[in-house]
């Protein structure tokens, strides 16, 4: 049986713990995605995991692990687009909150 979206959603209202659960997988997954998309970037500007690396002050291997990882910290990503950022790319990075944007990166 196939369940709707909003079903699902409606059925977590009174429970605020499945609430909290679903919102963090939602930001996880736009963070994941927010990844993948500074991954292509650095590949479009040419950009090695190394020249990463030394930017940010870490080895090849631990921007390599970022770039694979399922749970990436947001202090990193914000430190990866930082990078983006320097080398050309166009990165803008912000937060929303009680409808007041805050920008990390622009």
């Amino acid at each position: 049986m196939t369940h709707k979206w909003q079903d699902i959603r409606k059925s977590d209202d009174g429970d605020p713990e499945r609430r909290r659960r679903r919102e963090r997988y939602r930001v996880q997954m736009e963070v994941m995605a927010a990844l993948g998309r500074l991954q292509e970037m650095r590949q479009e500007l040419a950009i090695t995991q190394e020249q990463v690396a030394k930017m940010m002050g870490v080895t090849q291997t631990t921007v390599s692990d970022f770039e694979r990882s399922h749970d990436p910290r947001l202090s990193t990503l914000i430190e990866y687009a930082g990078v983006m950022l320097a080398k050309g790319g166009n990165v803008k990075m912000s937060l929303t909150v009680n409808d007041e944007e805050l920008e990390f990166i622009s």
